[in-house]
C-alpha cells in the first residue's frame, strides 16, 4: 500500500468513526457543506455542470436533473475537472498500459461492467481514490475487523484481478503488512481456487455472492477447508440462500456490501445489529420514486440517486442508479445513526423483462423465483430469457435416486408464479449443467443479463462489445409449456 494512501486512510478512518455516532441532524449539516464546496468545484472546473446546473448554488439539490452514465459519457472531456484529461486518451491509455501505471501518471481508471449497454469510465485522484477505500476499510471495521498495524489478518479476494475493475484494485490498493492478501480470478478453474484458498487459509474471504455459494459447496463436500473468521459478499445481491449456507458452513452470515464502481461501498453490514447502513457522511445517497420524489421509510424505491463526495474529478451529481431500495427510520442496536438499508432488488441487470399476457413486456425481479429455486439441493442456478422461453440452468443436481429433482414440477411451479405476475411465456426449460457459467468478471450470476440489451465485458475487453454465444446450454432439457 502506498504510504501516502495509508496515511490518509487511518486519518479519515479516525475521522469517520464518531460522526456514525452523531444526530441526523449534524450528519446532515455535515453533509451539505461538503456537497456545497463538490457544486462549487465543478462549476468552476467543469463546462458541462455550467451548463447542466445554470442556476449555479442557488438551485437545491432536489430540484438539480438527474445524471445517467450516458450522459457521463456523451459529455466526458467536459464534465471532468482537468482540463488535460480526454476519453480519446484515457481509453487507449486502458488499452495500452502496462502494469498498473496511473493515467497522465496520477489518475486512476475504473470501468464498469455495462447493464446499460455503455461502458463507463471513473478517475480518481489520491484524494479521491482514499475516499473510496475508506468505505472499504469501514466495512471492515464494523463487521469486527479495525485496522490493526501490529497484527497480521491473512484475506483472500476470489473475484476480478483486472486492473480496470473496483476489486481488483481495492484489493490490490489495500494490501499491506497488515493484510497479506492472495487474490484469485474467479473465473479460474474451480480445482486451482480450492487449492489456493486450502494453502493459504485466509481469515478473511471476500468474494461475490454467487461465489459464496460455489465455495460453500466445495467446503461441504469436503474439497475446501479453510476457516474464515469472516466472509464479505460484495458485487451482487446477496440472496437468503447465500446467507444460510455461509452461515451452516462457516458458522457466521456473509456480511453484505453494496457498493458501485463509481462510489466504493454505499452500504455495508454492522456485526452488532446485522443491519446494512448506508454511509451517508461520504455521500448523498437519495431513495426515490418514478418522479424522482424521496420516497418514505418502509417504501420501496424506483431507483437511486447518488453523489459521491470525495470525487473532485469526475464529479457525479445526482447520477443515476438503476437499484431499488426500501430504508427504514427505526434505530439499530450497535447504535450507529447512519440510516439503515432493509432490503434490496430488482438491479436493473437483475430484473428480466418477459412478453406479458396483455402484449408488451412485464419486469420480473429475483424474489419472484428465489423462494423456488433456492430450495432445489444443486449447487447453484441461474435463470435467463431467449425469446419467449424462460431458461432455467441447475448445476450440480442429482439425477438419480430419491433426491432426484422433478424438472416437469419445477417449470410447472415458476410457470404458476411467473403466470400470477402477468408474464405468459411459451416454454420454461430447465436445463442441468455442470457449473453455471460465469461471465468475464468471475461471477455465476443467478441471472443472466436480458441478452436484447447489449452488455460489455469487466476488464479491458469493456471498450468494444462483448459477443455472446448462444444463450441455450448444450446437454438435456425438460420442458414446461406456459399458460
Amino acid at each position: 500500500m502506498e504510504l501516502l494512501i495509508a496515511g490518509g486512510i487511518h486519518k479519515a478512518h479516525l475521522l469517520m468513526r464518531p460522526r456514525e455516532r452523531w444526530p441526523q441532524g449534524r450528519i446532515a449539516r455535515y453533509r451539505a457543506a461538503r456537497l456545497a464546496g463538490l457544486r462549487a468545484h465543478a462549476l468552476r472546473h467543469s463546462s458541462f455542470y455550467r451548463e447542466f446546473h445554470p442556476d449555479g448554488l442557488d438551485r437545491p439539490l432536489e430540484r438539480l436533473p438527474t445524471l445517467t452514465k450516458a450522459t457521463v459519457m456523451a459529455n466526458f472531456d467536459r464534465l471532468v475537472t482537468d482540463p488535460k484529461i480526454r476519453l480519446g486518451d484515457a481509453q487507449r491509455h486502458v488499452r495500452d498500459a502496462q502494469g498498473e501505471e496511473r493515467y497522465l501518471g496520477r489518475y486512476r481508471v475504473q470501468l464498469t461492467s455495462g447493464t446499460t449497454g455503455r461502458v463507463g469510465l471513473t478517475l480518481f485522484d489520491r484524494a479521491a481514490w482514499t475516499g473510496l477505500l475508506s468505505s472499504w476499510v469501514r466495512a471492515e471495521d464494523w463487521a469486527g475487523l479495525p485496522i490493526n498495524p501490529v497484527k497480521r489478518t491473512r484475506q483472500a479476494s476470489v473475484a476480478s484481478v483486472s486492473p480496470w475493475s473496483t476489486s481488483g484494485q481495492v484489493s490490490e490498493s489495500l494490501q499491506s503488512w497488515w493484510a497479506p492478501t492472495v487474490r484469485l480470478v474467479a473465473g479460474s478453474p474451480l480445482p486451482e481456487i480450492i487449492e489456493t484458498l486450502n494453502a493459504w487459509r485466509p481469515a478473511v474471504l471476500v468474494t461475490y455472492a454467487s461465489m459464496v455459494r460455489i465455495l460453500a459447496e466445495e467446503q461441504r463436500a469436503g474439497r475446501l477447508s479453510i476457516r474464515p473468521r469472516v466472509v464479505f459478499s460484495t458485487g451482487e445481491v446477496q440472496t437468503p440462500e447465500d446467507r444460510r449456507l455461509g452461515a451452516v458452513t462457516w458458522g457466521r452470515e456473509p456480511f453484505d456490501q453494496y457498493a458501485t464502481t463509481e462510489t466504493g461501498i454505499l452500504a455495508a453490514e454492522c456485526r452488532e445489529g446485522r443491519r446494512r447502513h448506508l454511509m451517508d457522511d461520504l455521500n448523498v445517497i437519495e431513495v426515490v420514486d418514478d418522479d424522482d420524489r424521496p420516497v418514505p421509510p418502509g417504501t420501496w424505491g424506483s431507483r437511486v440517486l447518488v453523489t459521491p463526495l470525495a470525487n473532485r474529478v469526475t464529479p457525479l451529481i445526482r447520477y443515476v442508479l438503476d437499484d431499488r431500495l426500501r430504508l427504514t427510520d427505526e434505530p439499530c442496536p450497535c447504535g450507529r445513526q447512519l440510516r439503515v438499508v432493509t432490503g434490496i432488488q430488482g438491479r436493473s441487470e437483475e430484473v428480466l423483462r418477459l412478453p406479458a399476457g396483455a402484449g408488451g413486456d412485464v419486469q420480473i425481479d429475483p424474489q419472484t423465483y428465489h423462494p423456488i429455486l433456492d430450495r432445489l439441493p444443486v449447487s447453484g442456478w441461474q435463470v435467463s430469457v431467449d425469446g419467449d422461453r424462460f431458461v432455467v440452468l441447475l448445476a450440480g443436481a442429482d439425477r438419480t435416486g430419491d433426491a432426484a429433482i422433478d424438472d416437469a414440477t419445477v417449470a410447472a411451479e415458476l410457470d404458476r408464479v411467473l403466470t400470477a405476475r402477468g408474464a405468459r411465456l411459451a416454454h420454461i426449460d430447465v436445463h442441468h449443467v455442470d457449473e453455471i457459467p460465469k461471465t468475464s468478471a468471475g461471477k455465476a450470476p443467478v441471472v443472466r443479463p436480458d441478452d436484447r440489451a447489449d452488455r460489455w465485458s469487466d476488464d479491458r475487453a469493456d471498450l468494444r462489445p462483448d459477443p455472446r454465444s448462444d444463450p441455450r446450454p448444450p446437454g438435456g432439457s425438460a420442458t414446461g409449456t406456459g399458460a
